[in-house]
This record gives C-alpha cells, sequence and structure tokens, in this order.
C-alpha cells in the first residue's frame, strides 16, 4: 500500500511545473527504488524522470543494476528492456539498442513498435532488402493496417520499383478508400512517375476528405502542375489589349471584366474563381477601382487570393496591395452570422490605370451541409458598363442542371473553353456577354433581379423538389414539448374561433421572441428547434415561422410554412428552381388565408409587414408539396391616416387641438414611434414639428399603442408659431404648413424605372381654423375631386360661422407605377400639390397670426 501512494504522489508532483515538485518526485521515488529494489513500476518512474532531466547515463546504471523480479515476471522483463532500449537511444547508443530490441523481439510477438523501429533503421541504412522483408512481416500479419502498407510501398519505392509500389497504395485504397493519407501517397508516387493529371486527380480527391486541412492544401498547390488549375483555361491575360478596344465613357470609372468560373465536385462542394478588372476613367473612380471586399462564410469557405494587379498607363506594372480581414457582423446588430470578409486594396492607382483581382473562393467544410442541393444566382450587370462578362460552370457529368440565362443579348458555349476547346472530364456550359450596359437606379424603385439581369442555376426540377429538400431539412426541428404545450393551453383558454387563437398565439411570439438571427452554417436555412425558440426566447424569421406552427397546430389551426421573397430583391420569373431566390420566412394559416410574419414586431398579425406585400413566396405543405403565390397586398383603407384638426387663431398664439388615428401600416409606425411611455411627448412633439415647424406640445393622450393590431389614437394639444403667412392681412394654406406631395411621391420629373411604394394608403385630414370675430375668408376656394387609376384626390372647403373648414381625402391604390405611366401619375400628384399649395386670402383684422 505504502508503495502504490508514495508512486501515485510522485506522478502527482510530476504534473507539476516547478523545480521544486519534480525535486519531491525525484525524492520520493529514489526512496522506494532504494526501500523496495526489486519493484519494477518504481525503477521505471525513476529511469524516465532522469531521461526526462538529461540524466541518460544515470537511467542507464539504474536500469543495468536491476536484478530482475524475485519471481522472475516475463513481461516485468520485457517492460524493462523497452525502458532501456528507450534510454540507450537518448544516450546515441543506437548500436545497443538495436541489440537489446532484437531481444524483446525473440521473447515476445507484440512488439510491433519495435519492429517499425528497426524497418526505419534499415531503410536509413540502406538495408532495403531488411526493411522490405520486415514491412511485408507485419503487414501479412495485419492486412488492414495502412501504416505498414505505406512502408511496403515505401520500401519498393527506395528499390525503385515504382510501379509494385503503386500497386500496393491501389490495393490500400481499395480497403480504406475514406483515408486521405493514401491518395496523397498516391499522388507523391505519380508525380515520381510524371503523371501529372493523375498527380490531380489523387490530390483533389484527397481534399475532398480533409478539406479544412490548410497544410495538406498547401502540398496540394506545390504539386499542381502548370496548367492545371481549373480556370485557366477562362482567365483573360491581355487586359490592355480589351481596355484599347473599348474606349472610356463619361464615368469615373468603368467594368472592363466581370467573370465567375466555378467548379462543383460531386458532393455539391464549389470552387468560384473570379476576375475582375476595373479601369479608373477620372480621380473620383481611384478609391472605388483600388478596393474590393471577398464576402465568404467562415469555417465552410476559404479564400485564396491569386493576386491584385494595377497595369499601369505607362506600360508597367505593380503588384503592391494590402489585405486584411473583417467580419461582416455590425455593432448592435440583430444579426449573427458567420459571414466574413477579405478586404483587398491596391496601391500606387492613378487615372488611367486599369486594377486587375484575382481570387478563388474554395467550399472547404467537411461535408456539403446542403445536402445533395445546389444553386446560385450571379448578377451580370453593374452600376457601370463592362465589356466582358461571364459566368462559367464545370459540373460533374452525372448531374442534370436548370438555368436561367440573362435576357441580354448573350452566347453561350457548352462544354467548350473561350479558344474552343473541349472540357475534359466535366460538363460545363458558360454564358458570355459583351458590351453590358449600366444600370441607372433610382429611389423606390424595384428589387434587384428586377433592376439588373441575372443568371440563374440549380439541379432542382421544380419547387416541389426544393420542398422536398427543405421540409426533410426542418422537420426534425418542429417539435412540441410540455413548455410549449403549457403555454398554448395558458393562451388559448376559453377561445372558440381560430382566429381569435391566431391572434393570442401571434401576439405572444412576435412580443415575447426577440428577433435574434444566428445564422451559423446551414443554420442560414434550417430553423433551430422549437423547443429551444421557445427556451431562449429568440430567434430569426425561419425561428419565429417554425415556432408559430407547431404552436398553432398545438391549439387545432391547421398552419403551414412559407419561404418568402421579399420585395427588396425584386421578383423572379419563377422557371428555375432555387432555394437562393429566398431570404425570410413566415407562416401560412389556410383556414383563415392569413400570412403571419412574427419578426414584424410592432405588427398584429392581420397587419402584415411591407416587405411582404406583394411578395413572391412559396407556401410549404407537411411532406414538402408547395404552392408558388403571391403574397396579399393591403386595400388602401387598410392603412388610412385619420387626422381631425383644430387650430384656433383667437389667443395670443395659434393652438392646435386634434385626433389621429391610424390603421394598418400608419398605427406600425405610431406604435414604434411612441414605445417608450417615459418619451412619447417628446417624440410625438417632433413628429407634429415635422409638419408644423415649431409646434409645442401642450397636452396628449395615447390609446392603442400597446396592443398589436389596434388603431393607434393620440388626443392632443399644442401651441403653433405663424400659421397666417404673408404681408397685410395675411392668407393660409389649407392644412396649415405648404405640403411637397410631389417632393413625397413624384420627385423625378421623368423615371427609368417603375415607382414602388410600400403600400397602398389613404389619408383623411379635416382642418378647422376657428378665425374668430372680425376676421374671414376672402373667397372660399371650389371643391376639387380627380379619381384615376393610382389613387382618388378629394378637397372640400366650407364656411361655418366665423369657422373655415378644410377636408382632405388622398389615396395612393397602387403599388407600383409602371414607368411608362409615371408621367401620368405625376400629373395626378401635380393636381394633388397645387391644391394643398394654394393660398387662401383672409380679411380682417382679428386674432393672431
Amino acid at each position: 500500500m505504502w508503495e502504490r501512494v508514495s508512486l501515485a504522489l510522485a506522478a502527482a508532483y510530476g504534473e507539476g511545473s516547478s523545480r521544486a515538485e519534480w525535486q519531491r518526485q525525484r525524492t520520493l521515488l529514489e526512496e522506494v527504488v532504494a526501500a523496495r529494489p526489486g519493484s519494477l513500476n518504481a525503477l521505471l518512474a525513476l529511469a524516465e524522470l532522469y531521461e526526462d532531466r538529461g540524466l541518460e547515463g544515470q537511467a542507464l546504471r539504474l536500469l543495468e543494476g536491476w536484478q530482475g523480479p524475485p519471481e522472475g515476471d516475463r513481461e516485468g522483463v520485457v517492460a524493462l528492456v523497452r525502458a532501456m532500449i528507450d534510454a540507450h537511444e537518448a544516450a546515441g547508443d543506437l548500436r545497443r539498442a538495436r541489440e537489446l530490441r532484437e531481444s524483446v523481439l525473440d521473447q515476445t510477438r507484440f512488439s510491433g513498435a519495435y519492429r517499425w523501429e528497426m524497418m526505419k533503421e534499415a531503410l536509413a541504412e540502406g538495408a532495403l532488402d531488411q526493411a522490405l522483408a520486415i514491412a511485408r512481416e507485419r503487414w501479412e500479419t495485419n492486412p488492414w493496417s495502412s501504416a505498414w502498407g505505406l512502408q511496403v510501398a515505401r520500401a519498393l519505392q527506395a528499390r525503385g520499383e515504382l510501379e509494385e509500389a503503386g500497386e500496393v497504395i491501389e490495393t490500400l485504397i481499395a480497403r480504406n478508400p475514406g483515408e486521405a493519407s493514401l491518395w496523397e501517397r498516391k499522388a507523391e508516387l505519380q508525380l515520381l512517375q510524371e503523371d501529372r493529371a493523375g498527380v490531380v486527380e489523387a490530390m483533389e480527391q484527397a481534399l475532398s476528405l480533409r478539406p479544412q486541412d490548410s497544410a495538406l492544401r498547401g502540398r496540394a498547390e506545390l504539386m499542381r502542375p502548370p496548367g492545371a488549375n481549373f480556370y485557366d483555361a477562362w482567365i483573360e491575360e491581355d487586359v490592355r489589349q480589351l481596355a484599347e478596344a473599348h474606349p472610356p465613357g463619361p464615368h469615373d470609372y468603368d467594368i472592363l471584366i466581370d467573370q465567375a468560373v466555378v467548379e462543383v465536385g460531386p458532393t455539391g462542394l464549389a470552387r468560384r474563381f473570379v476576375q475582375r478588372v476595373e479601369r479608373v476613367i477620372d480621380a473620383r473612380g481611384v478609391q472605388s477601382a483600388r478596393q474590393m471586399g471577398v464576402s465568404f462564410q467562415s469555417g465552410d469557405e476559404r479564400v485564396e487570393v491569386l493576386g491584385v494587379r494595377v497595369h499601369k498607363a505607362d506600360g508597367t506594372l505593380s503588384e503592391d496591395y494590402d489585405t486584411w480581414r473583417s467580419g461582416q457582423a455590425r455593432k448592435q446588430s440583430t444579426t449573427y452570422n458567420d459571414r466574413e470578409q477579405i478586404n483587398l486594396r491596391a496601391s500606387n492607382v492613378e487615372v488611367g490605370d486599369l486594377v486587375e483581382y484575382r481570387y478563388v473562393v474554395h467550399q472547404v467544410a467537411n461535408e456539403n451541409f446542403r445536402g445533395d442541393y445546389f444553386g446560385a444566382v450571379r448578377y451580370v450587370q453593374h452600376g457601370r458598363p463592362a465589356a466582358l462578362v461571364r459566368y462559367a460552370l464545370l459540373y460533374p457529368e452525372s448531374w442534370e442542371l436548370y438555368f436561367r440565362p440573362p435576357a441580354l443579348t448573350h452566347e453561350v458555349r457548352d462544354d467548350l473553353t473561350p479558344a474552343g476547346e473541349a472540357v475534359e472530364g466535366m460538363k460545363s456550359r458558360s454564358f458570355e456577354l459583351r458590351e453590358v450596359p449600366r444600370v441607372y437606379t433610382e429611389r423606390d424603385q424595384p428589387g434587384y433581379t428586377e433592376i439588373y439581369d441575372y443568371i440563374m442555376v440549380s439541379n432542382k426540377a421544380d419547387y416541389d423538389a426544393i420542398g422536398r429538400w427543405w421540409w426533410g431539412l426542418i422537420e426534425e426541428q418542429l417539435v412540441v414539448d410540455d413548455a410549449i404545450r403549457e403555454e398554448v393551453g395558458r393562451l388559448t383558454s376559453g377561445l372558440q374561433s381560430d382566429e381569435a387563437k391566431v391572434e393570442a398565439i401571434y401576439d405572444y411570439v412576435a412580443r415575447n421572441t426577440r428577433y435574434l438571427h444566428v445564422g451559423l452554417g446551414i443554420h442560414g436555412w434550417k430553423p433551430y428547434r422549437t423547443s429551444a425558440v421557445m427556451r431562449n426566447r429568440y430567434g430569426d424569421c425561419k425561428d419565429k415561422a417554425a415556432l408559430l406552427k407547431v404552436m398553432l397546430e398545438e391549439a387545432g389551426v391547421d398552419a403551414e410554412m412559407v419561404l418568402v421573397r421579399t420585395r427588396r430583391l425584386g421578383e423572379v420569373d419563377g422557371s428555375v428552381a432555387s432555394m437562393h431566390v429566398f431570404n425570410h420566412a413566415v407562416t401560412y394559416v389556410p383556414g383563415l388565408d392569413v400570412f403571419l410574419d412574427a419578426t414584424a414586431e410592432y405588427n398584429g398579425a392581420l397587419e402584415l409587414t411591407s416587405m411582404d406585400q406583394g411578395a413572391q413566396a412559396l407556401i410549404v405543405e407537411d411532406g414538402g408539396q408547395t404552392r408558388w403565390v403571391t403574397m396579399p397586398i393591403d386595400a388602401p383603407e387598410q392603412n388610412r391616416l385619420l387626422q381631425r384638426l383644430e387650430i384656433d387663431l383667437r389667443g395670443e398664439r395659434p393652438v392646435l387641438r386634434g385626433e389621429v388615428e391610424a390603421l394598418g401600416s400608419r398605427a406600425v409606425r405610431y406604435r414604434q414611434l411612441l414605445e417608450d411611455p417615459q418619451r412619447r411627448d417628446e417624440a410625438f412633439e417632433r413628429e407634429l414639428a415635422r409638419r408644423y415647424p415649431g409646434a409645442t406640445l401642450t397636452r396628449a393622450d395615447y390609446e392603442g399603442i400597446e396592443t398589436l393590431g389596434a388603431p393607434a389614437k393620440v388626443r392632443f394639444e399644442a401651441e403653433l408659431s405663424d400659421v397666417v403667412r404673408g404681408e397685410g392681412e395675411g392668407y393660409l394654406y389649407p392644412l396649415a404648413a405648404p405640403e411637397d406631395a410631389l417632393g413625397a411621391y413624384a420627385a423625378e420629373s421623368t423615371r427609368r424605372q417603375d415607382r414602388m411604394f410600400r403600400v397602398p394608403f389613404a389619408e383623411s385630414t379635416q382642418m378647422r381654423y376657428v378665425l374668430g370675430p372680425g376676421r374671414a375668408v376672402e373667397r372660399v376656394p371650389e371643391d376639387v375631386e380627380v379619381r384615376s387609376k393610382f389613387g382618388d384626390m378629394r378637397v372640400r372647403y366650407a364656411s361655418a360661422g366665423d369657422d373655415l373648414v378644410v377636408e382632405v381625402d388622398f389615396s395612393v391604390k397602387v403599388q407600383r407605377v409602371p414607368v411608362e405611366e409615371y408621367e401620368a401619375f405625376r400629373a395626378f400628384v401635380s393636381e394633388l400639390h397645387t391644391e394643398l399649395n394654394q393660398t387662401i386670402r383672409l380679411v380682417g383684422e382679428g386674432g393672431v397670426r
């Protein structure tokens, strides 16, 4: 017992790092060896300590002085000899170590480590036959050992028998096809045999098995022969010639080359080569052209910068550039993902230079977390003209891909490089566009795909295939645990109608689940488990949609998941089924024909947020069956602002009294604006001052601000600055202040793009002016009413005693004004602008201004 405790205590001291601790360990072990000279465990522990401290001679003397166990322990003797071998090797006496190793081999078969050392020594000394014999004997004993098989191949290679060594490697690969080191070894042999294509193929296979191994990737790059890069045939080398053939236009910079070449492997993991060349036309374009950011997904992708070149106007070439890495998450953002950015900045860029960027983005995940899905969207237009735009895709011969070609004039090449050479071993399709015009952007324009031309590709034949793929991804996340079950029971207790249950559950999820996007890896597309979302009280759009679905179904209300392409992305034609077209998720209740978006935390259940209205969406039923729909758009009355106002001009200052009632999206704005009860008056006063400069709020009462879906109401009183304007007796505006309707709704005299509105809306304002005795309106204006396909406008005037009453009703009934109808729409708005800015002359001297 004393010996075991002492050895354990010595081992504990050995874990320490101080000199005092290892000195205590040494003292303890020396005491045990002195007291128990036959204890092999104590002897070996002390010898190891001596070796670790550089006392190899002392370790050897200790081991050689051992007389053996009293009863002759066979394994103990082997352990002793092994310790002596280590000590002799540490002391540099390799001959004696070999002799002892041979003695161990005579005593036991369990000596692979020593045979390994003997084989290595034989190879080092040129005893190739002996090394091969040892390796073969051990491999025959354990034929599934890749390590001994590799040593057989190594010995054969040393003997110059490369074909035989290759056969051994092929045997090992057949037994262990998923072992990357075997493919790497095969590549090394093929390099010796000058089989360049075989080297590339073997190293690509090794990298597909260990994609995150940066050292392996580095060796692959070193072994890659010239011309073996998948993108080499597409590189445009003579950028100066292209620049000469395309004179610069009236821009600060333009684009000479914008091309991407994508190679997709059998697993769906891809590599994307990009070559981009920008020409600096004037000094304003220097900053834009000299810097580029390359976005990538950390952990899933790796960026390889091939170079940044500045082709100087004087004919010289500069390759000096800076690079740094930055995250793409913003401070205080509600979005956390694994997106990062490699920033490239060219040095010494001047007017007339051509700045060229080349890089490759490698997908290096251990597996394709997207499963069997592959898809991409590539824009082919920019805010500057481009001389050459190309998108090439190389993919396995067994694959079937579906393409949406660009609408612009283009050339398609299948299985050919730009030089017309056949692409070997893979299918390929490339789209090439020349003289691509720039896109002119405007405020309130449609989404990206309606403005910029694009290419889309997917390996899914239709949206039912997309639905089945996504359902397979999310089904296991849709769980109901006790916490969800209990909360649903509490929320729906006593509720009879589905609509009441929907509103109660929606309200709970919207208010109690904070929006937070944690889109790491596959969770950019896959929701977190609903039980975790409920427990954590946060989630993004698909997390909230999934939680809504399971809670509604627990309450007996059918619900479906919906993928949404929000309006800012623009419409797609649907010819290619792709997950890449969607950026949002909501829940659909078929029994009520209602879409629920709980990310809109200020919207009620029946107040669909503006980014969803008119958006394209894919309803995904349980099992993956899909329906492609356009989400509903509100009628103007659903987003109405009602104002009943009175301005009293009888006192020392004009006093504004009134009530504002907001519905739909207008109520959403007030809920957000007036969310903080402590600062509501301050916020509402600022709101008044936007329309009536100098307004001072004196009293306000609020109603419905905390209730989602309810009208938001404010009853208030405020003091204003001058309402009566001009010299002499003065004049009034119909709504007390100038109204820039043209600036708000139709600012541009002409447009290149359709004019988009967030939602259709309506405003109804009744303004009563209390003029007081001695003051009157010189002439009451005539009523005006205009009805059009875009909206309605009506302005009515009435005298009531000393008062003037103005009623203005205005609506925009459309979400989109096509560019060809913009002139007519602007004429409609212009009539409203004119009416709201006419002057109403006053007569008499009563009251304040």
